[in-house]
């Protein structure tokens, strides 16, 4: 019996799907570790048809945020920490062997948490809700 082969076309990458579920919201808590307390603002425009969106989140604090984000938030923010090691013909080096996260985002859509209030990017003042 003979079998048959049959090719699989490449997926084509379709740059409104990835636009679109990097726009999903997300809710959930903001940790700045830097900082306990503190503010971090940026800017951010991934995609041509985006506008330029500025960002005011303070540490430990209810937002929802775009999957792009939160994703930038809990990979991106880091520093990298350096260790010197010899090679095997005893000549030194460096390599990374540690990553500080000066971010990070605790997502609450699956929790039973429901006492939080969201703070409004819009609307918010620098002061905290109650």
């Amino acid at each position: 019996m003979a079998r048959s082969i049959v090719e699989e076309k490449p997926k084509k990458f379709d740059i409104n799907k990835e636009r679109e579920r990097d726009l999903e919201k997300i809710r959930g808590v903001f940790h700045y570790h830097e900082q306990q307390g503190g503010t971090l603002s940026f800017d951010v425009k991934k995609y041509r048809q985006d506008k330029l969106t500025k960002y005011t989140l303070v540490d430990g604090q209810v937002y929802t945020l775009p999957r792009m984000i939160v994703n930038h938030l809990k990979n991106n923010c880091y520093y990298p920490i350096h260790s010197h090691y010899k090679t095997e013909d005893n000549s030194h080096s460096y390599r990374v062997t540690d990553k500080i996260h000066r971010t990070g985002f605790e997502g609450l859509d699956f929790s039973e948490t429901t006492d939080m209030k969201d703070v409004s990017l819009e609307t918010y003042s620098g002061i905290p809700a109650i």
